[in-house]
């Protein structure tokens, strides 16, 4: 080899590095989990969303850390006077605000003692054309400062919608799940408050979530486990459900019948177990052996039908002492079904889930029904009618139970029952054949019964001359 070979200059060539479109393969597993932390840490702790109506980051998959909280908006538009003075009246009751530091008084921006009642009342009056019904439900609302968390929330609303808000609010504890109602104005600097789709779809909820992380901490994992074992005796599809469901074995599987599904579980997972055994309590789950329950495939259903008979029946807690027996089923009643009911007034609640007020009727058909409010119902109640033991007549005055809602209040329900016309209506019954089981219930009702079999067996005797009806009572039902 010669120098001038050996000195002969030479450049090496590496090859270039591969393209790839995923740049997260570059960073280990727990770098992207701390780096995943930071941004939520800069999220939770900004004044304001990046985008409040960006729907593509509502996914609580993009917020495993962030605490849980559920919004729900609902408006009532301006058409009967004392309407929103009347829902003010139901979320402020005192039965709903609990005990010890909140009262039954509401709060604002400023005030701890506001009469919600008459601020919404001030407001219909002003003419605003709809007042917006607010209900904010934490994940873990015990722990919350709810009055702190409202506050709050409204200054970011107001910096999302660049206008002065007027609102008044409510915390309630007189459920499992803590929360607050809030009654915001329509209305703010001389126009009208729009709020977007979107905007109520997935930016209040993130404001509150992040108001909810920033008293409680990111949601750890003693968090969700708290949560899961929450569910576990709940009258309600869960998400311990849908674990179930979805680590359900293929349809063949012989261990089955056709009206069941089998649930295997891992040795180690003792909340689904102790969930399969409430649900074997509710006659919803058998066991096959240690790993393996036998599920009917309409638990769901079931399921949820039992969450809206606990709904009632928590709406019924304030006015229960006046329903005549416990053992009445309850029934949830639209406007637009009824066609011709009659019954005594039990009282009108709130539905915590919905915001909206029912008013509760004990039937003539023995149920009690719920039955929505609507602006005829509304408009009678401020003409104090419908109240508490007073006796009505429903029907509808359009086609099929569509149409307009009439309304006749009889007064008391105890003077009805001696009166004329509940003697002629009680005689038209029986020559139609109608006859309850007389002394089948107790109270009110009971009473309603035993009246209309006395008719009865007066018509009877009458038919016969006078002499006595060997006609047999009805036998007490069970």
């Amino acid at each position: 080899m010669s120098i001038v070979e050996a000195d002969r200059p030479f450049r090496l060539r590496p090859r270039a590095p591969k393209r790839t479109d995923d740049n997260s393969r570059l960073w280990p597993t727990a770098l992207r989990r701390v780096l995943q932390l930071v941004q939520n840490t800069r999220k939770a702790g900004r004044g304001r969303l990046q985008s409040p109506l960006n729907g593509e980051m509502a996914g609580r998959g993009a917020r495993p850390f962030i605490q849980r909280c559920a919004v729900r908006v609902m408006y009532s538009t301006n058409r009967t006077r004392g309407q929103w003075a009347a829902h003010g009246r139901y979320v402020a009751r005192e039965s709903a605000a609990g005990e010890g530091p909140e009262s039954s008084r509401g709060f604002d921006a400023r005030s701890d003692e506001v009469d919600i009642a008459q601020t919404a009342a001030g407001w219909q009056n002003a003419g605003d054309p709809r007042i917006f019904k607010l209900i904010i439900s934490p994940e873990f609302g015990h722990r919350l400062d709810l009055k702190d968390l409202s506050r709050q929330l409204i200054r970011r609303m107001e910096r999302d919608l660049d206008l002065p808000l007027e609102w008044v609010a409510v915390a309630h504890f007189n459920t499992e799940h803590p929360h607050a109602h809030v009654l915001l104005r329509g209305s703010a600097a001389g126009q009208e408050v729009r709020l977007a789709p979107q905007y109520i779809k997935v930016g209040i909820r993130k404001h509150a979530e992040d108001l909810c992380t920033a008293q409680l901490g990111y949601r750890t994992e003693a968090d969700r486990a708290e949560a899961r074992a929450r569910e576990v005796d709940q009258p309600r599809f869960t998400s311990l459900d849908f674990v179930l469901r979805r680590q359900s074995t293929p349809e063949n599987d012989s261990s089955a019948s056709p009206e069941h599904f089998i649930a295997a579980i891992s040795g180690d997972d003792a909340l689904l177990a102790n969930r399969l055994r409430v649900l074997r309590s509710m006659g919803l789950a058998e066991p096959i052996d240690r790993r393996r329950w036998q599920v009917r495939k309409d638990f769901e259903a079931v399921l949820r039908s039992m969450k809206k008979t606990a709904d009632r029946q928590q709406m019924l807690a304030s006015c229960a002492a006046l329903i005549s027996d416990e053992r009445l089923p309850m029934v949830l009643t639209p406007v637009s079904r009824i066609t011709s009911l009659e019954g005594r007034v039990v009282g009108h609640v709130l539905d915590d889930t919905t915001g909206r007020a029912h008013m509760v009727l004990e039937g003539t058909d023995s149920k009690i029904h719920f039955i929505p409010h609507d602006s005829a119902i509304e408009s009678a109640r401020q003409k104090r009618l419908l109240r508490p033991n007073n006796f009505v007549e429903l029907s509808s005055a359009g086609v099929g139970g569509r149409g307009r809602l009439v309304i006749e209040d009889l007064g008391s329900a105890e003077d009805y029952l001696s009166s004329m016309r509940f003697a002629m209506k009680a005689r038209r019954m029986v020559q139609q054949g109608i006859l309850p089981s007389e002394g089948g219930w107790g109270g009110w009702l009971g009473k309603h019964d035993r009246a209309v079999c006395s008719t009865a067996i007066s018509i009877s005797n009458d038919a016969m001359g006078g002499r006595p009806s060997r006609a047999t009572e009805p036998s007490r039902a069970g």
